[in-house]
């Protein structure tokens, strides 16, 4: 399964006999597409996928041999994977700690809509005979409601010369609605669609097939892959970045990695900053220097900061004659942009946390 990260500064260059930069990971907190403090206090996830029949949306292609039938069964039940879904979304919404309280609904707090034979196709929304019964059962808020659950899948066989390779495509397509409950407005609509794979190798076809695993075992890990996708969309999130720091280019900067070894920052910074000001102004030293400040500041949760000294490492590198080399440029640029979107998302973090980032 794929994995997007925001942005990573990749080091191809700077690992020679002579180290100049030293990597640096870090998490960084970025808001959910949807901003909103509404539903700080709670928030209520709820059910309202019908039931998909067992044998509606699955295919199989490449299997000629007869007696394979019933290995590649294509029965799958999907009725335990909603409630997954919810398990492993609310876990990790939990895990960012944004929400003060998560809930599931239990299905006992109101009556399914969606119970004929083809409302699982359906995607409307709660109805207002279920909000009124749940808001009889929870005051939470904000409230998430999973409108719709398909799952379709292809399994494939492709025979090579001396084995044969059995796949099993997945796309799980979902519709949610987020709810401010109080106001009963809608937040936000979306259809959210993932795709994940299996494939097994084996001497035949069957042998293939008998190393894939069962459907129903795959389950846990189609909804945890889901709620990773939903949760970011939902609420705040950490996400782990790149960046990189300079250890040479002038004593002061080789002086300052003595206490980055001791994991203090702020002697650091304070050594970058007479770097700045007192290094040789036509040489690497000052850009160095508002390049590990512009690390510092964001690290510390200051992108505004961070944005100046992104400015004073690109006035410090037109002025000097020793220039750095065209990556650096590039990744100055690349980071002053990242920067540019940090700054809107504290707006966005600050309305979230109602102003209380610390």
């Amino acid at each position: 399964m794929n994995r997007l990260s925001y942005l990573i500064f990749l080091l191809p260059l700077l690992m020679g006999s002579c180290q100049t930069i030293a990597p640096y990971r870090m998490d960084i907190l970025r808001p959910g597409y949807k901003a909103t403090p509404i539903g700080k206090s709670g928030l209520l996830m709820v059910d309202n996928a019908g039931s998909q029949p067992a044998d509606y949306g699955h295919i199989c292609k490449g299997f000629v041999s007869s007696n394979l039938d019933s290995a590649i069964s294509l029965n799958y039940h999907t009725d335990t994977l909603a409630p997954l879904i919810l398990t492993y979304l609310s876990g990790r919404l939990a895990k960012e700690g944004y929400y003060d309280t998560i809930t599931v609904a239990s299905k006992r707090w109101f009556r399914p809509a969606k119970t004929g034979s083809l409302d699982f196709l359906r995607t409307e929304p709660l109805n207002n005979e279920q909000k009124n019964a749940l808001r009889d059962s929870s005051r939470a808020p904000l409230w998430l409601s999973l409108d719709r659950l398909l799952v379709q899948t292809k399994t494939s066989n492709k025979p090579y010369s001396g084995y044969s390779l059995v796949t099993r495509d997945v796309v799980v397509r979902t519709v949610w609605r987020l709810i401010d409950a109080r106001a009963d407005t809608l937040c936000l609509a979306f259809q959210h669609n993932d795709t994940l794979f299996w494939d097994k190798a084996g001497e035949d076809t069957q042998m293939a097939l008998d190393e894939m695993p069962d459907f129903s075992e795959t389950l846990p890990e189609m909804a945890d892959y889901v709620a990773e996708r939903i949760a970011p969309i939902v609420g705040p999130y950490w996400e782990t970045v790149e960046r990189f720091y300079y250890i040479s280019g002038s004593y002061r900067l080789k002086d300052a990695v003595d206490y980055l070894n001791k994991n203090n920052w702020d002697t650091a910074a304070e050594i970058w900053k007479q770097e700045y000001a007192k290094g040789f102004a036509l040489g690497c030293g000052r850009f160095r220097a508002a390049m590990n400040l512009i690390l510092y500041y964001e690290r510390a949760g200051i992108p505004d900061l961070a944005m100046d000294w992104c400015n004073k490492a690109e006035m410090a590198y037109k002025k000097s004659i020793l220039k750095p080399s065209t990556y650096e440029i590039h990744v100055l640029m690349a980071w002053k942009k990242a920067l540019q979107g940090r700054v809107e998302e504290f707006k966005k973090l600050k309305i979230f946390y109602n102003g209380n980032l610390d």
